[in-house]
């Protein structure tokens, strides 16, 4: 695994090595060169998570058995029935923590990218739409109950992904100490990690 300051210096020689072959293909520059910018700014990358890492196998599977959607509100698991307040409650610890990191990093806005909606119900949001904080804690809700998809990100600075089985990603171009101790303090589990939705991972 590459450290975080090593791969700042691993990526920069990439860069210019790839920049000085691009000389010759301007497209091909043009092409790779924002996603060697966002590699190059986000290095503050998280899962954060109601899961405890002490659950996962070696390869990171999680084998406690767990409720993982919204649909499964009143289901019973393990022997326990998941109740809309247990619900509600981690949904708001996932929020709370999302808009907590933004704030502390001076993030007043995020696009929505990679809009799905596969229900085909009206949704307010639409592809390349600038949501403030205030419309990403509504447009949070709305993905983590599975009502349509998409990432929200602002380019070279900050993301919020949110994956299956109630996964929430978050990169970062600055150092949020005291947004890791709130997701914590919330009972959430916050592991560095890089988001597996980057467009750049797809296929």
């Amino acid at each position: 695994t590459i450290g975080y300051k090593p791969a700042t210096l691993w990526l920069s020689s990439v860069c210019e090595t790839i920049q000085l072959f691009a000389s010759t293909n301007p497209h091909f520059w043009a092409t790779l060169k924002p996603v060697l910018i966002t590699l190059l700014a986000i290095m503050k990358e998280f899962r954060i998570t109601k899961y405890d890492p002490k659950y996962r196998d070696r390869n990171g599977v999680f084998t406690k058995p767990d409720w993982t959607s919204f649909s499964e509100i009143g289901d019973v698991i393990n022997g326990h029935k998941v109740t809309k307040s247990e619900y509600m409650k981690v949904e708001k610890a996932y929020i709370d923590s999302a808009l907590h990191f933004l704030r502390e990093a001076n993030i007043v806005s995020l696009t929505v990218l990679g809009l799905e909606n596969h229900r085909k119900a009206p949704i307010s949001v639409t592809e390349g739409q600038t949501l403030t904080l205030h419309k990403l804690q509504t447009s949070f809700r709305n993905v983590l109950r599975e009502k349509y998809w998409c990432r929200f990100e602002q380019e070279g600075k900050a993301y919020v992904h949110f994956g299956w089985d109630y996964y929430m990603y978050i990169g970062l171009s600055v150092n949020c100490n005291k947004s890791v101790r709130f997701a914590k303090e919330h009972g959430l589990f916050v592991e560095k990690f890089t988001s597996p939705y980057h467009p750049e991972k797809d296929g």
